[in-house]
């Protein structure tokens, strides 16, 4: 099975921008971002962070 790596850059209200490498899967859940990565088929996810949309201006996804 081979998963899609993307980048996720996100940019925060006050300002600040943050680029998560390598997430396999994100998804959207009670108002945060939730960001994830898989390396095998059987091995568990690895959390890679949660944020609070309140805090996000924009975040943006790319395929690497």
């Amino acid at each position: 099975m081979r998963f899609e790596f993307r980048d996720v850059a996100i940019e925060f209200v006050d300002g600040e921008q943050e680029t998560v490498s390598m997430a396999t899967r994100e998804y959207i859940s009670d108002g945060v971002l939730h960001l994830f990565q898989k390396n095998g088929e059987y091995a568990p996810e690895t959390h890679m962070g949660s944020y609070p949309l309140a805090n996000i201006r924009k975040w943006k996804r790319t395929e690497r």
